[in-house]
């Protein structure tokens, strides 16, 4: 588990609009499945979490009226083999 930190910034060229910072949290576990039997060796799986809480987030603006928001919660599910 972990976490991401975004730092404040400033959507003008004047500064006079600043974004506020905030803070995500990441997670993610991993198993080997050759743990459960023998027969598994080599093969793993995996899920991960960006933005565990989902907060809702600006991550960027390029303008005062151009801002895009931050990705919400993705959850992904990994299984791979090594040989």
């Amino acid at each position: 588990m972990g976490g991401r930190h975004i730092g404040s910034t400033y959507a003008d060229g004047a500064n006079t609009l600043k974004v506020p910072s905030s803070f995500v949290v990441d997670a993610a576990l991993r198993y080997d499945l050759g743990q459960l039997t023998p027969q598994l060796e080599g093969a793993r799986i995996g899920v991960s979490v960006s933005n565990l809480t989902d907060k809702r987030h600006t991550s960027s603006c390029v303008s005062a009226v151009n801002c895009y928001f931050g990705a919400g919660r993705v959850v992904t599910v990994q299984m791979d083999h090594r040989w």
